[in-house]
Parts: C-alpha cells; sequence; structure tokens
C-alpha cells in the first residue's frame, strides 16, 4: 500500500526550491562577471583600465577644442555648469517646438581639462563569495565609470558625420597607437 509521507515530500520540495534558486544565482553572478569582461577587455592588447597606457597623447580642452574648430567650425563647445570636469560639443538645430528658433543639441561629451587619448574605464576590484564553489573567494572587477578620452569624442562626431575623415587626418595627425574600437568607427 502506498503511503503519503507528508514532510519528506515537503523537505523535497524545499531542496528543489533550494537547488534552483542557487542555480539562478550562479547564472546571474557568471553573467555579471560576463558583462564585466566585454566592459573592460583590452583594447587591441592595450588594458583599458590601466591609466597610463590610456593616457596617449594628452591634449588641453583648448588644443582639442581648436582642432576640432578646424574639422567643423560650426560646433561650439561648452563646460558644463553642473559637472565642471565635463564639456560637450554643440551643434545648432531648429527647436521642435518653434522652428523658427535654434537650439544647441549636443554631439559630443569629453572631460574637461586634461584630456587623455583614450577613454579610461574606471574600476572597482573585490573579493567575492564564489556561488561554484562554497567556501573560495574569487576576485571580481566591477566597472564604476570612466573618463572619455578625446578620441572617444571624436569617433562620435565621424558617426553623426560632424568631421569627415579627410579633416580628422589633418588636424589630429600623429595618433599615438592602433585601436580596435577606433579602427572599426574609422572603417565603417
Amino acid at each position: 500500500m502506498l503511503v503519503l509521507d507528508t514532510p519528506a515530500q515537503e523537505r523535497w520540495r524545499q531542496g528543489v526550491i533550494v537547488e534552483r534558486t542557487r542555480q539562478l544565482t550562479r547564472d546571474a553572478f557568471a553573467q555579471k562577471l560576463a558583462g564585466n569582461e566585454i566592459a573592460i577587455r583590452p583594447d587591441n592588447g592595450v588594458s583599458v583600465t590601466n591609466q597610463e597606457a590610456q593616457l596617449g597623447k594628452v591634449l588641453s580642452t583648448g588644443d582639442f577644442v581648436e582642432r576640432v574648430r578646424r574639422c567643423n567650425d560650426t560646433l561650439v563647445y561648452q563646460q558644463s555648469k553642473n559637472f565642471p570636469d565635463r564639456g560637450g560639443f554643440y551643434q545648432w538645430i531648429p527647436d521642435p517646438t518653434e522652428p523658427s528658433k535654434q537650439i544647441l543639441k549636443m554631439v559630443g561629451a569629453v572631460t574637461h581639462g586634461w584630456i587623455p587619448e583614450f577613454t579610461v574605464r574606471l574600476v572597482k576590484k573585490e573579493q567575492v563569495p564564489d556561488v561554484v564553489s562554497a567556501g573560495n573567494l574569487v576576485t571580481t572587477v566591477t566597472p564604476t565609470g570612466l573618463v572619455k578620452g578625446w578620441r572617444t569624442c571624436l569617433a562620435a562626431l565621424y558617426r553623426q558625420r560632424l568631421v569627415t575623415r579627410s579633416a580628422i587626418e589633418q588636424h589630429f595627425p600623429h595618433l599615438n597607437r592602433d585601436s580596435m574600437y577606433w579602427s572599426h568607427v574609422m572603417n565603417h
């Protein structure tokens, strides 16, 4: 005769729930690590989190703005009032609500002050419990911010067709090193 064992069934059900929760936690942790690795993967063999490597040819805001204005003299540069360490290039466009008026639209952002050639990803390293093997710790690297480089701003302007390749080559003639990101933008 088959006997219904309610406490045993409840323990089994709880065990299934616990194991499913552990699997979901492991999957979420693996996905987070994979996303972090993509955000900080090297650019043409150079660490994007190494500030010294990412400095490249450092330009002052004034020098960078002057060179960009030689590429397109209709662009306007403004330093942020709320974030003085940041600035941006703007373009005059018709106001959508009143076409007879012009408004400024941001078309490229950059660090204000001394600008590195390449964007530097700021990261935080921490030891966290390994969800796969209990009791062990694993080091995770989590992106916490970035310092935009002048090439990133130039790439944004180029993608929007606000500066041309020939103007970039003329006014930014000696690029420091190869960059996969830069090559991708310039060749597509």
